[in-house]
């Protein structure tokens, strides 16, 4: 058996690339000229640390209001782990070459909420006169670090549980395309021509949770230059829990721009399972040039009625003003430069779409290097879902509900936010150094003198007399953070 020697650039960070070179039997070099389809995205927190401590809560979002639906955590969300471990672990069984173990890591398509315990605890207080129990989330980042235990930075650790959550579903598919593609290798299939296309059913190994409909590549027509592949995949989803067996759809475009994939653009398009019947939309527009990735990702999810309808006709990308979208919707905006270690995220997470306004996180990490890298946060809210565009020039978190609760949407505001500002340790765990956090859980975000806080998970945030002092900023005053110029790949003509 001659060994056959290639490079591969696989995308990295937040992102996606890093080059290895494997020997290769003859299916392994079926499998090679296969991954020019192949959107090998890998998503994480560009914050989370391999020393960071694990104290999530996790919770089905519905069930926000019942502290009783809330658990702690110290087992990881499966995408809250370092950017290089988390390639190395695709990278690992993609040079395998064995679809088995590859499909071992899809995981299910069922997705838990967590939040960092100092973002928004689940307590009582007293701070407008009279005793007000705040639901799990409303409070922002409550205290500097991660958990009582913690030296991470809260924002750092809220961002890393942030994108353990619904956004975890960009890997479950790449990691199922990535079967498909090994398996298709592995029985000698290649790359279809323009307007052929390529049924891959027979190939796939059984995969948990999931039975497998349809699984075909299609080469379409090219664009701009460039060879455009389609990847779809219809599933159903095993019944679970209250769920019923559901069905769903993956559909991955992708066009690579040069000859081993390292520069590239593309879309991804989802319809999931979703609580009883119902479905979440997910779609991400993504482009890597010369090791600097931006992407915009987007997931919305049905409320009280199913509907698949997510996607703007022409963008390809979720519509949040669609009737689809009812729950649980995300946004993040990013750009990654795996040369510099310089990156920018934008993310909004809206709990229900009629909540008017979005909860947002605005982080920027600067160029510099590994082990010394410097960062900043803001967290705040921002307009609804459906107003917010891709211009982040202006970041989103631009105001504080301090009461939330007691006024939603409609309720007073402050023109600040929190912010954070954070440092690299030997560790690798971006821990606090400026802190504009404080407010009380009343209209103004004030209140003068102290007040009590009592039955809070964890108990740690119990205080007999916490600040009622405004200490909060405005965004930028503590570091800028970035526009990012989100990629266009409008839905390719078949």
């Amino acid at each position: 058996m001659k060994g056959v020697f290639f490079k591969y650039c696989v995308v990295l960070s937040f992102v996606f690339v890093t080059c290895f070179s494997m020997g290769c039997s003859k299916s392994s070099s079926a499998v090679s000229s296969l991954k020019a389809a192949l959107a090998s995205v890998v998503v994480t927190s560009p914050t989370a640390s391999s020393s960071t401590s694990l104290a999530f809560s996790r919770y089905k979002w519905l069930n926000y209001m019942f502290p009783f639906s809330v658990a702690e955590t110290t087992t990881a969300p499966p995408d809250v782990k370092p950017m290089g471990t988390m390639q190395t672990e695709f990278e690992d069984k993609f040079k395998g070459d064995d679809p088995t173990a590859m499909a071992a890591q899809i995981g299910t398509m069922e997705a838990t909420t967590y939040r960092a315990l100092c973002y928004g605890p689940v307590l009582t207080d007293n701070a407008t006169g009279a005793n007000v129990n705040r639901p799990l989330g409303d409070l922002g980042m409550w205290a500097s670090t991660g958990n009582p235990s913690s030296a991470e930075s809260c924002a750092a650790a809220e961002l890393a549980a942030l994108i353990g959550g619904a956004p975890q579903f960009v890997n479950k598919l790449r990691n199922l395309q990535a079967t498909l593609i090994i398996a298709m290798g592995k029985n000698g299939r290649a790359l279809p021509d323009v307007g052929a296309e390529v049924d891959g059913l027979s190939d796939l190994p059984t995969i948990s949770g999931m039975t497998i409909s349809s699984a075909k590549l299609k080469r379409l027509s090219d664009r701009g230059g460039f060879k455009v592949y389609k990847t779809s995949i219809t599933f159903s989803k095993s019944a679970a829990l209250s769920d019923v067996a559901q069905n769903g759809t993956v559909t991955i475009y992708h066009s690579p721009k040069n000859d081993d994939n390292s520069n590239f653009i593309g879309l991804i398009q989802a319809v999931l399972p979703y609580n009883n019947s119902f479905h979440r939309g997910l779609s991400m527009v993504y482009e890597q040039t010369d090791k600097v990735l931006t992407y915009a990702l987007d997931t919305a999810a049905n409320r009280n009625q199913d509907s698949q309808d997510f996607f703007n006709a022409t963008s390809g990308r979720v519509d949040f003003s669609k009737a689809a979208f009812g729950e649980d919707g995300n946004r993040i905006i990013a750009s990654f430069n795996d040369n510099t270690n310089g990156s920018t995220m934008h993310y909004a997470w809206q709990a229900g779409s009629g909540d008017g306004a979005v909860r947002a996180f605005a982080l920027e990490i600067p160029a510099g290097t590994k082990g010394s890298l410097t960062g900043v946060a803001y967290f705040g809210f921002g307009d609804a879902m459906s107003s917010l565009t891709d211009n982040v020039s202006t970041a989103w978190p631009k105001k504080m509900y301090c009461n939330w609760v007691l006024g939603t949407s409609t309720g007073a505001t402050v023109a600040e936010v929190q912010g954070q500002t954070f440092t690299e340790n030997a560790s690798g765990v971006f821990i606090p150094a400026t802190n504009k956090i404080n407010f009380a859980p009343t209209n103004t975000c004030a209140k003068s003198g102290t007040y009590i806080v009592s039955a809070a998970a964890p108990t740690d945030y119990n205080d007999a007399a916490r600040s009622g002092t405004k200490d909060l900023t405005t965004p930028g005053t503590l570091g800028a953070v970035s526009a990012v110029t989100v990629p266009s790949y409008p839905i390719p003509t078949e």
